[in-house]
């Protein structure tokens, strides 16, 4: 059954416009075009001729260190962990990037969300103060696609776009849909994939399609971006937990560019 989605999303940074959005089961292309981007993480390394480890200010206040950046019987695994110091609240998450930007296409993640299992072989649960993402970005959201687990939310993930005229400011649209029915995505391995063309955008999990949008659409090549983060925000990722280790782990990500593009 179809149902009408409209949410605001309020960031601190700024303002952002209320969006219409409209949900359409539905399953991926049979044909998927071939990457010319791709990363299976081998033996838990990233390729270096194609990321960059994040280091310095994270997402929801905290910061990304290098270090959080590891690997787990095969794949990649990105840590998180929050402490308090006094009054002070320590997030320290990871995120990688690609060194190169990437267009109108097909982009593919596979990814274990947000979780306490240290091995990608144990089970785990999410933890409130998470977020773990698989996107794409510009600086100032001039071009930004999500997909968002969010610990508030753990029975779904969160798809959007924003774009930006003017990346100098932060007054920002967005569409966003929150899908309740994908559930046990912090306990195991799902595909998350977006088919990013310059009139529309669809997102799918594990092949059915969650959302799409066919306005406000990013016109703007952007990284590929990986991350986990800490926030202390009731209404957007949960309220901090302290001193509880939470890891996410990634199989592969890849990105095929739009015929003709």
């Amino acid at each position: 059954m179809n149902s009408l989605l409209t949410k605001v999303r309020s960031l601190s940074a700024g303002v952002v416009a209320v969006v219409v959005g409209l949900f359409t089961p539905a399953t991926m292309p049979a044909q998927t075009p071939t990457p010319t981007f791709q990363d299976t993480f081998v033996g838990g390394n990233f390729d270096p001729s194609l990321w960059t480890v994040a280091t310095g200010p994270a997402a929801g206040g905290g910061v990304y260190l290098a270090q959080n950046v590891d690997s787990s019987e095969g794949h990649l695994r990105l840590k998180l962990s929050q402490r308090r110091e006094g009054a002070v609240l320590i997030s320290e998450g990871s995120e990688i990037m690609s060194k190169g930007l990437y267009g109108y296409g097909t982009y593919t993640y596979v990814m274990r969300m947000s979780s306490t299992a240290a091995s990608h072989k144990l089970s785990g649960k999410s933890v409130s103060g998470s977020v773990s993402a698989g996107w794409n970005y510009l600086p100032g959201s001039e071009t930004e696609i999500d997909f968002e687990f969010r610990a508030d939310k753990p029975n779904g993930v969160q798809v959007g776009c924003f774009t930006n005229r003017d990346p100098s400011r932060q007054e920002t649209r967005i569409h966003i849909s929150s899908m309740s029915r994908n559930s046990n995505l912090e306990q195991s391995f799902h595909t998350y994939t977006f088919i990013w063309t310059p009139k529309s955008i669809v997102w799918y999990v594990d092949g059915k399609k969650s959302w799409q949008t066919n306005s406000n659409v990013p016109t703007k090549p952007a990284q590929i971006r990986i991350n986990h983060w800490g926030i202390d925000n009731p209404k957007f990722g949960g309220s901090a937990t302290v001193n509880v280790d939470r890891y996410m782990y990634v199989k592969s990500v890849s990105f095929a560019p739009l015929a003709g593009k």
